[in-house]
């Protein structure tokens, strides 16, 4: 059974380019990364010891507008369940001008809306948190895309 995902969207101040070649950065703020990141029909793995380990493939990618990577392997070693259960979603990423800012929408389908969305856990907070602290930081009242490699600890902006 497919469930709806989970969704999130902010704004911040970068062009739409800035913005794709950012997110195309992925070794910058996701962590230890192999792989292209930045082709269509590149794969990549992301790794964090025996904790997570997730392969992507990039099925779409339309500069300044669009990226979608195929989760087509997947080790989630916090989750009960089904430790896999990142394998065959996508994550969607897509990049519009809003006004004088551009948009960014965050889209994980499938199984992955129970991780993110549903879930309270220390694991699914971690990630959500991960995802808008590290990534997207606030600076002097402006929202602003600050890719950074990322350290394994969050912290409130």
């Amino acid at each position: 059974m497919k469930t709806e995902g989970y969704t999130t969207s902010f704004t911040v101040d970068q062009t739409p380019e800035e913005v794709f070649n950012a997110i195309n950065n992925v070794r910058a703020w996701w962590g230890e990364i192999q792989g292209d990141t930045n082709k269509l029909g590149a794969e990549f793995t992301y790794r964090v010891q025996d904790v997570h380990r997730s392969k992507q493939k990039i099925t779409e990618f339309i500069p300044g507008k669009k990226v979608v990577w195929h989760v087509v392997d997947g080790y989630l070693g916090f989750v009960v369940k089904d430790k896999s259960e990142w394998k065959g979603t996508d994550i969607v990423l897509e990049i519009a001008k809003k006004d004088d800012k551009t948009e960014v929408r965050f889209k994980h389908d499938n199984a992955a809306a129970r991780f993110l969305g549903e879930r309270s856990d220390r694991g699914a907070s971690h990630e959500k948190s991960r995802f808008h602290r590290c990534h997207f930081r606030r600076q002097n009242s402006r929202r602003s895309l600050r890719c950074h490699q990322y350290s394994g600890q969050t912290s409130a902006e």
